[in-house]
């Protein structure tokens, strides 16, 4: 199962009796509805790790689930994408090159992480071949995490291409993961004159093994046109915290901090190119292979808040659990939720109907939530107009029930949750919460590591 930050279109928009309704078919969630299927884009950029031994290209014959290497004196560089396969046993790969001068990539699959020392390790299936593939058909274990590796060769000198392209049926993508601004400013200069900073808030994978480690793993952050990219081991610090400045007289003039406990990333960058600002710019962090993007809103070249977002994001920014026994579990969370579709929703439903509210929790990849509750008729809607510009609010109704916290604000994107009378079924010392949550016809995901806060697993948080 992957969670992701996404939006769906359910069969209803809104209740407008006690009648219970269908609001969504939960293709992410459910067994054998939809074949798992990962396609994805990417390119080479001169910021990728290299290795010295490499994969023969036009091996014969071919396919092949035989690995061969050479030895050559030159450094190649190549880029992972982990994924995990379904439980059909099979994988289906197709690759296409998409440009003449990537007739120079090797594509090869590996059972769980690649190891670029050793590039035969848990080597599973090639092509062998340079060229463009499709439906290419071969065993794998079955629900496990493998490795899709793309080597180049690269020629003298090195040669920018278009992005190549894959689809793998039979492979559940990696967790797409969400990313909010929480301050962005951006002075537009001439040329490379260009400053900006900002504070990020995103939801990543943070458990043992799966945390960024920046000392193994590129980092990357773009904000327009200023692209900044930090090879692995250059960053100072580990994976419970890292930072970064760039060398006295290099530019862009890069200064970063992150705190993964927080899940927060402070970034000042002088001396680049952010390019022509409109009325929005588009954002986007990497850690590692994790990618997550966020479009700001700008007013005469400012970023001021959410109230008419361009782009859907979901994120938790913090989060607490009381594991008790039985019936008696506790959650209090917040989040941040921008959608333009949501504004539109509750719009059209402000005072005459209920905007169909549900949520949905899971544990790491289990496909049946541990709570599946309908919200609907515990919440209300309202709206204020200061200013010539509309906000809107849901909040909790004063009845007494599990739900003992709810409130969003369309105009800053703050979500509180709160909920008692629950059965947590978390028992480890690092757990993956699962949130989903429908409103209206939009449909919101995404996911949280939690870490237990004593041995006896009677607490948990956001934080380490």
């Amino acid at each position: 199962m992957t969670i992701m930050n996404t939006l769906e279109k359910p069969k209803s928009l809104y209740r407008t009796s006690s009648t219970a309704i269908c609001v969504a078919c939960q293709i992410l969630f459910s067994q054998g509805i939809a074949a798992a299927s990962y396609t994805g884009s990417d390119s080479f950029d001169r910021s990728e790790q290299t290795m010295l031994s490499r994969f023969p290209i036009g091996l014969d014959p071919h396919p092949t689930t035989e690995c061969k290497t050479i030895n050559p004196a030159t450094l190649h560089p190549y880029k992972t994408y982990t994924f995990k396969t379904d439980d059909s046993g099979q994988l289906t790969a197709s690759f296409d090159p998409a440009d003449d001068c990537n007739k120079l990539l090797y594509v090869s699959f590996h059972e769980g992480r690649f190891d670029p020392a050793n590039l035969c390790a848990n080597f599973i299936w090639t092509f062998g071949d340079n060229k463009k593939f499709t439906g290419q058909t071969f065993a794998v274990p079955p629900s496990s995490e493998m490795t899709m590796v793309v080597n180049r060769l690269v020629p003298t000198p090195y040669v920018s291409c278009k992005p190549f392209t894959w689809t793998l049926d039979g492979a559940n993508a990696p967790a797409t993961t969400g990313l909010w601004i929480s301050k962005l400013s951006i002075k537009d200069n001439e040329g490379s004159e260009d400053s900006w900073q900002a504070t990020f808030i995103y939801n990543a994978d943070r458990s043992a093994g799966d945390i960024f480690n920046p000392q193994t793993q590129n980092f990357k952050v773009a904000v327009g046109g200023s692209n900044i990219s930090i090879a692995a081991g250059k960053l100072i610090g580990d994976a419970k915290g890292f930072s970064y400045k760039s060398p006295k007289n290099e530019t862009p003039v890069v200064s970063i901090k992150g705190n993964p406990s927080k899940q927060t990333l402070n970034i000042k960058v002088s001396k680049t190119d952010v390019g022509n600002m409109g009325s929005d710019i588009t954002t986007s962090v990497r850690l590692g292979e994790v990618l997550n993007q966020f479009t700001a809103p700008l007013t005469n070249g400012k970023y001021k808040s959410v109230a008419n977002p361009l782009s859907d994001s979901f994120v938790v920014v913090s989060g607490k659990l009381r594991n008790k026994e039985g019936e008696n579990g506790t959650l209090k969370a917040s989040f941040k939720l921008a959608s333009p579709s949501l504004i539109s929703t509750l719009e059209s439903c402000n005072g005459d109907c209920k905007a169909v509210v549900k949520l949905k929790l899971y544990r790491n990849a289990e496909t049946a939530p541990f709570v599946d509750e309908d919200l609907t008729d515990w919440l209300s809607v309202s709206e204020k107009t200061q200013k010539d510009s509309k906000s809107y609010s849901i909040n909790k109704n004063p009845a007494k029930n599990k739900l003992t916290a709810f409130r969003y604000t369309s105009s800053n994107g703050s979500l509180s949750l709160g909920l008692d009378k629950l059965a947590l079924p978390f028992a480890l010392r690092e757990e993956k919460l699962g949130v989903e949550l429908t409103i209206g016809e939009n449909t919101y995901k995404t996911f949280v590591t939690l870490f237990a806060k004593d041995d006896k697993f009677s607490s948990y948080s956001t934080t380490f």
